[in-house]
């Protein structure tokens, strides 16, 4: 059996592409639970969300699956940080 790269690297993607948005949910438990934000900067979760809009619409436009899902989850985490922020500030 011949080892398709092609197939493990959207494999290997697709997980990353869940996995690493998912490093950022304890962040925001922390903000929810401590109902604490104080020490974080509400403009840098603003430009992080800023500059992950861009690559979620650049996968959209050339129909990449993993970009397309990781911008999707990033941007749910992100906005749930963000709403702590200002609510926690």
């Amino acid at each position: 059996m011949k080892f398709d790269y092609k197939q493990f690297t959207e494999r290997a993607a697709l997980v990353a592409a869940i996995l690493y948005p998912l490093s950022a949910v304890p962040q925001a438990i922390q903000i929810f639970v401590r109902q604490e934000a104080r020490d974080l900067s509400l403009i840098t979760w603003i430009g992080f969300a800023s500059i992950e809009l861009i690559f979620l619409l650049y996968g959209f436009a050339h129909n990449l699956r993993p970009i397309i899902l990781s911008g999707v989850l990033w941007m749910a985490v992100y906005g749930i940080i963000i709403v702590g922020i200002v609510e926690y500030s």
